[in-house]
């Protein structure tokens, strides 16, 4: 019995081991960047170039229920699928600029806050 017990220990122990490798390699993986990741998942530029093209042929249909009967309309364009497929392969392919976002400040306000600066850093130039 007790060699039985400590068996199942040590083998409950050696799985848990490996979990814990394993998370620790995934997260090494992902620090070296997303690029050797998707990799080691099998996710390369090929294969998410035909996902991409399958998502920009999107087709969808509509079920309906007329007189107790299920009735299928014709397949028609998915455009929500095909628009967010394009957006993601456009960006993928860096064609897309980040997102900025610009802020306009009022020069009284500018001036103000490089007044208190100069105040805060002793310079002791002030204007009013």
């Amino acid at each position: 019995m007790a060699v039985r017990a400590k068996a199942k220990k040590e083998r409950q122990a050696d799985t848990w081991a490996k979990r814990v490798e394993r998370y620790h390699a995934i997260l090494r993986d992902q620090s070296l960047g997303a690029g050797l990741y998707l990799g080691k998942q099998g996710i390369n530029p090929a294969t998410l170039a035909e996902e991409l093209a399958e998502q920009l042929k999107a087709t969808k249909q509509h079920v309906f229920c007329y007189k107790g009967d299920v009735v299928l309309s014709d397949p028609m364009v998915d455009w929500q699928t095909r628009g967010r497929a394009l957006e993601l392969a456009i960006k993928l392919w860096g064609m897309m600029p980040s997102d900025k976002i610009e802020l306009s400040v009022p020069e009284v306000l500018v001036n103000r806050i490089i007044e208190a600066r100069r105040r805060a850093n002793g310079d002791g130039a002030t204007e009013s």
